[in-house]
């Protein structure tokens, strides 16, 4: 390999994959760049979490797909043996990659790195670009694909949006509030401040790598809120505005009460962003 290496781009590793279909057809990768989003699903059928949420992902294929949506699904096997991949796949309405083609699933596994599976990228194949490499959330979260085709909005659930171990994020969790208009306005405040703030950044030059803090929000169904106050030792019932620095292993907590408005998120977020907040 000459120096410095280049990794490929999308175009060069998925040229090289062979994608087929349910009948053995060849599919290239100009043929999936047709569509207006393409999800890599990172799967097998020894694992229960996926055997879970395969049901679901087919219904949303399908749902999207009656309505006339440009989506394709590939299967990406990470089964021990061909017999295992047939069995699975067999359930499945979408593509895959061949499982005689190992090295095409290696390349892929290279190309959109994951921790564990089930892992759901999704591509806009026709730009090369990853959409969301949390696919699996946006599908738990909009099973009827009303946001197709979920393109990132300034502040996202966690999990969406930047890493909460290498960010700073404002957060808001509602995971002991009960479901209503307020738990409902409080997420609209900092949806808009979120937005607001960036797009001031953004105004300014700044890359939105460079951001110093993001904006993340959850309830009792995000799987990271749990860890999250393990991690903080968080006691504090919900709703609850802090900000949430893993990195510094520090957190920020707002001293109100009740559902914060986005003045009340302004002017904590712009504390923090001052230095005055006590950790």
């Amino acid at each position: 390999a000459g120096f410095p290496w280049v990794p490929p781009t999308m175009d060069e590793a998925c040229g090289s994959v062979s994608f087929t279909d349910h009948d053995g057809a060849k599919i290239t990768w100009d043929d999936l760049k047709k569509n207006d989003l393409v999800a890599f699903y990172f799967s097998a059928s020894w694992c229960g979490p996926c055997r879970a949420f395969t049901p679901q992902l087919i219904k949303t294929y399908k749902k999207l797909r009656a309505d006339g949506k440009k989506f394709q699904v590939v299967f990406v096997s990470s089964d021990r043996d061909a017999s295992s991949f047939a069995e699975y796949y067999g359930h499945m309405p979408w593509l895959a990659v061949s499982y005689t083609d190992q090295a095409g699933i290696r390349t892929l596994n290279e190309l959109f790195p994951h921790r564990g599976i089930p892992t759901l990228y999704l591509v806009d194949a026709a730009k090369g670009k990853v959409v969301s490499d949390s696919g699996r959330g946006k599908i738990m979260a909009d099973k009827n694909g009303e946001n197709f085709p979920w393109l990132p909005q300034p502040v996202e659930p966690l999990g969406d949006g930047s890493d909460v171990n290498t960010a700073a994020i404002v957060t808001l969790l509602l995971d002991h509030a009960p479901d209503g208009d307020a738990s409902d306005a409080s997420v609209e405040a900092l949806k808009a401040y979120g937005k607001a703030k960036k797009e001031e950044w953004a105004s300014k030059g700044e890359e939105e790598d460079d951001y110093p803090v993001d904006f993340g929000y959850g309830d009792e169904e995000n799987g990271l809120v749990a860890p999250i106050r393990g991690f903080t030792g968080l006691t504090k019932k919900a709703p609850v505005l802090f900000v949430l620095d893993v990195p510094a292993r520090k957190k920020y907590i707002w001293s109100g009460s009740g559902y914060p408005t986005k003045d009340d998120i302004a002017a904590f977020t712009e504390s923090y962003l001052a230095g005055s907040l006590p950790a």
